[in-house]
């Protein structure tokens, strides 16, 4: 099983993780940078983490 651990900085300069299980095969650094972006997005997702 692949695990995607995406690591994202909060304002207090801790690192949040975010880790997603079974990533498909050949997913692209762009593909998951616009996943990124998604998240930062999401403001309930970002209060909640302190990112």
């Amino acid at each position: 099983m692949k695990t995607l651990q995406m690591v994202f900085q909060n304002t207090a300069g801790r690192n949040v993780s975010i880790n997603i299980p079974y990533v498909k095969d050949g997913i692209t650094t762009e593909e998951i940078r616009n996943l990124m972006q998604l998240i930062l997005a999401k403001t309930y997702l970002i209060q909640q983490a302190g990112i």
